[in-house]
């Protein structure tokens, strides 16, 4: 299991820039750890078929922070379900087909919630200053490396273009069906 005692991922695990939040995982990683039961594994089908409409027009480089109580032992922590699953896509402001964003209803925070059970927030690099893109990257840390008690936790990082079929296949056999 990802989480420590508490029921949280930690912020960090080791002294090397890469064991600091947000801790990279694959999105089949992400499946097996945090698809634990069949709720869970319905926001998570939720959460591929979300990423399955963003690929389609945002490019390659992207990647995705996730967090809020999907990524925690919420059912420990507030002997409750996970809601949705937080997700901050992060990408290059040139490198998204606008259109299809507009089609696909991908900034409609109400549609996104109900059909994908995410609460979905884009951060495109490059619109604006470098000065400003900074700050935006560092309000984001500061949001989602601290719970509502203000106590530190960790996040995860997901690459937008990964195997979402291999994570698919393995949602498919924790859970079988039951995640529609």
């Amino acid at each position: 299991m990802i989480w420590n005692d508490e029921g949280i991922i930690p912020p960090v695990w080791g002294q090397g820039m890469d064991q600091r939040s947000p801790l990279p995982c694959s999105i089949a990683d992400f499946i097996q750890a945090f698809a634990i039961s069949p709720h869970r594994a319905k926001l998570a089908k939720g959460f591929l078929d979300y990423r399955d409409q963003l690929r389609q027009c945002v490019g390659k480089s992207a990647i995705q922070w996730a967090d809020g109580s999907f990524v925690e032992h919420i059912e420990k922590l507030e002997a409750r379900d996970p809601k949705d699953i937080d997700v901050l896509t992060i990408f290059m402001a040139d490198d998204v087909d606008a259109d299809h964003f507009a089609a696909q209803k991908l900034n409609d925070l109400s549609h996104l919630r109900t059909c994908y059970h995410v609460d979905a927030y884009y951060l495109p690099l490059g619109q604006q200053s470098l000065v400003m893109d900074i700050r935006m990257l560092t309000y984001w840390y500061a949001q989602w490396s601290h719970r509502r008690d203000h106590k530190w936790k960790g996040f995860i990082q997901l690459f937008l273009h990964d195997d979402d079929e291999q994570a698919r296949h393995l949602l498919m056999q924790m859970h079988g069906g039951n995640h529609g």
